[in-house]
């Protein structure tokens, strides 16, 4: 039996439908018997739960369901008691019900087991990464250096600290565990870390490589493909039989001409959650797209009349917004790809605040990213910025959008 754990805590209800989707490309592409092991709290709706069982029974799969408000009241406590300010800033607290596996699972026999993000699906068998031997290692992992390569982010609190070397660093979306190597003080030691060092933004992969990240078996690759890579940097003609991590719903597509977008889609129609709500999610995002885009050219019609441009992007996107909207002769063009291009766009906001607005050409995520610096500067969205490929298709500007880009209805 392979044994396969997630975490859910859904308090706006389309969490699930994700997690659905994922557990389908498990059974899709695996012949031996699974059981899936979903640790939820109260916000695990009765319909939801159906669901899930009735997703297991189609393809004569197992699922158990752990209320771990129930089962680890007391852990639970000390989380929210000690992490509240990251749990409501940014982190669903259901990021810390991985780290509740071993006194959950292993009282119920369960030695051995997989974690897996919701946002990961395979296109292959499950048993790949089951089968592999752990030795004498308390869990295994995909080094972040692999699944990221170049783009690997190196700004982390551990690394830049020095606590966790580069080349060690794993992703904690996809790990096979030896439950009976965990330490039992592990999940309280480790939120006492995390409410000692503040600075630490990636909580439980924070935890858990603090803990392992000089002790645990490295897998290759192929168990933890970020989509993000092959979608917008390094494009596949087809898909391999790998685990594809689409981190983050910024990464879910509706386009079936992708292949990424479409080994999702194919994993979701197949689950009990592709239903009527779905289409109805769909039909009202499309009209709030609409009156998005009516709204944003005549918020931009009179921006431009009344106000310089400050445009913060490569010369591609920059060249391709003045030929189509025209360019005032004060406009200030500043290429992201010059040394110390962000703090030139501080300094030349600042110097024209009030009277001008600053034009930035993003994804979605990286400009949320950007959106909170300026913020913190004691700028204003809307007024002193807006992301200006809001404005302009990917064809036109190099950057790919999708639908779950701008709404969050489905």
């Amino acid at each position: 039996m392979i044994h396969v754990c997630y975490g859910l805590h859904d308090a706006s209800g389309k969490y699930s439908k994700f997690v659905g989707t994922a557990i389908t490309s498990i059974f899709e592409n695996t012949l031996r018997p699974v059981t899936v092991h979903i640790l939820h709290d109260s916000t695990l709706t009765n319909k939801n739960r159906d669901k899930f069982s009735f997703l297991a029974g189609k393809y004569n799969q197992a699922v158990k369901f752990y209320n771990v408000d129930e089962l680890c009241p007391d852990k639970i406590q000390i989380i929210r008691e000690k992490l509240a300010e990251k749990i409501k800033e940014r982190f669903s607290i259901g990021a810390f019900y991985r780290l509740l596996m071993k006194e959950i699972l292993l009282p119920a026999g369960v030695k051995r087991a997989i974690y897996l993000d919701a946002d990961i699906i395979l296109n292959t068998d499950i048993s790949e990464l089951w089968n592999c031997d752990l030795q004498n290692y308390p869990l295994a992992a995909v080094p972040e250096i692999s699944s990221a390569r170049q783009y690997m982010i190196s700004n982390k609190f551990l690394l830049l600290t020095g606590k966790v070397a580069k080349e060690n660093y794993f992703c904690s979306g996809s790990m096979l565990f030896n439950l009976e190597k965990i330490d039992d003080a592990f999940l309280e030691n480790g939120v006492n870390f995390l409410a000692e060092n503040p600075d630490c933004e990636s909580v439980d992969q924070d935890i858990l490589n603090m803990f392992f990240s000089e002790n645990y078996l490295k897998l290759p690759e192929k168990f933890n493909v970020f989509v993000e890579i092959g979608k917008y940097f390094e494009p596949a003609e087809k898909l391999e039989k790998k685990f594809y991590h689409y981190a983050g719903t910024h990464n879910f597509g509706l386009n079936p001409d992708d292949i990424f977008d479409r080994l999702f889609l194919e994993n979701f129609t197949k689950t009990p959650f592709f239903d009527i709500e779905i289409f109805s999610g769909i039909n009202s995002s499309v009209v709030m797209l609409k009156e998005m885009e009516a709204s944003k050219g005549q918020w931009l019609a009179a921006n431009r009349l009344s106000r310089t441009g400050i445009f913060f992007g490569v010369k591609g996107n920059l060249e391709t917004f003045k030929e189509t909207f025209g360019k005032r002769e004060d406009d200030i063009f500043i290429d992201t790809l010059e040394p110390g291009s962000f703090e030139r766009l501080v300094q030349t906001m600042n110097e024209y605040k009030g009277r001008a607005t600053a034009y930035l050409f993003f994804r979605i995520h990286t400009f949320l990213d950007l959106r909170t610096n300026l913020i913190n500067a004691g700028f204003k969205d809307g007024e002193d910025f807006i992301n200006a490929a809001l404005f302009l298709g990917a064809s036109q500007t190099g950057v790919p959008e999708s639908f779950s880009d701008f709404v969050n209805a489905f």
